[in-house]
């Protein structure tokens, strides 16, 4: 079984259609895929259609946003089917606070002379979760910086854009109510060991031990790690659009506690 289970669509920062994604993933021979947008489940429906004209099993998942000490952290809920409404409020209540953030940096912007609008985002009409990238997108696009990073130096540092309280042991806790499994995302190597204790402490469930952004250095001894607290371990590509879909992918070896504790 080849997985992917890290996959972003135009539903939050992703370029491509839910359709598009679980086609492209079809055609590249993936078995298992999982949609991982930021705070949205709305690709759901498009891509479990999809799903069932290609065969490529779909597994309900996002990617939850969560901050503490001026940390920001991501978090994959994996569920065994869509979620019920405390998930789907949460994630509601999270979309709007987006909108306000973005709103708030883009304000914090025109006061030094930035000229863009908040109508002006890149964002698909079905986007339900802007993004900071989305506002740096647009930057770029308006010519004021030339790359994404340079936009991030230059404009978005310095807390230009607000985080927003919601807490891992909040996120964690909703995904649980879901009867979901909380892993988490490309975790960052500084800090790791420290960070992982105290995700554990609040439940996390997993570690994303295999991300396609953050290549492949420490994968063995966060397999090692999640290995010594009896956590799941999962994999994906987290793709938005950019390169072939396909290239990377994990095995049913890495992903199977996973898929077992979840019912699959």
């Amino acid at each position: 079984m080849r997985a992917d289970l890290h996959l972003h669509t135009y539903y939050s920062d992703g370029a491509e259609a839910p359709l598009t994604v679980v086609e492209r993933a079809a055609a590249s021979g993936l078995d298992l895929v999982a949609i991982a947008d930021h705070d949205s489940m709305g690709a759901w429906e498009e891509a479990a259609a999809a799903s069932q004209r290609t065969g490529v099993r779909l597994l309900p998942s996002a990617e939850f946003t969560a901050y503490e000490g001026g940390a920001e952290s991501h978090l994959l809920g994996y569920f065994p089917a869509p979620p019920g409404p405390a998930v789907q409020e949460h994630l509601q209540r999270v979309q709007a606070l987006r909108r306000q953030r973005l709103q708030t940096a883009i304000a914090r912007l025109q006061k030094r002379g930035v000229r863009v609008e908040f109508s002006q985002l890149p964002c698909a009409p079905a986007c339900e979760s802007v993004t900071a990238s989305h506002l740096a997108l647009l930057l770029v696009q308006n010519g004021y910086a030339r790359s994404m990073r340079a936009v991030w130096g230059r404009y978005l540092s310095n807390g230009v854009v607000p985080a927003f309280p919601v807490t891992p042991k909040e996120v964690i806790e909703v995904i649980h109510a879901g009867d979901g499994l909380a892993v988490w995302a490309h975790p960052s190597r500084r800090g790791f060991q420290r960070r992982l204790e105290e995700l554990v402490a609040l439940g996390l469930d997993g570690v994303e031990v295999a991300n396609g952004r953050r290549g492949q250095q420490r994968v063995r001894d966060w397999q090692a790690e999640a290995l010594k607290h009896n956590l799941v371990m999962t994999g994906g590509s987290d793709w938005h659009g950019e390169g072939k879909l396909g290239e990377f992918s994990v095995s049913e070896e890495l992903v199977g506690e996973l898929l077992r504790r979840l019912g699959w």
